[in-house]
């Protein structure tokens, strides 16, 4: 695996309990501890609280994760 490659993170439909920002965030933010980027997963949350919509948010999540949403 390479090194740069960002971790994938799957949510479930966007208007249920997954599509919750900050779900994602929080799974986003997991997925990279897990990569060990830790500054990655403290840039992302610093950064989400700045975001001034949940469209914004979710560019952001998807600069850092390959996220993924289940039909």
């Amino acid at each position: 695996m390479e090194t740069n490659k960002k971790p994938v993170v799957r949510i479930g439909n966007l208007n249920g309990p997954d599509g919750n920002i900050f779900v994602i965030a929080g799974k986003a933010r997991e997925a990279l501890l897990g990569k060990g980027d830790t500054a990655g997963a403290k840039e992302l949350t610093n950064k989400l609280m700045q975001q001034e919509s949940y469209e914004l948010a979710l560019i952001l999540v998807k600069d850092y994760v390959d996220l993924r949403i289940d039909k």
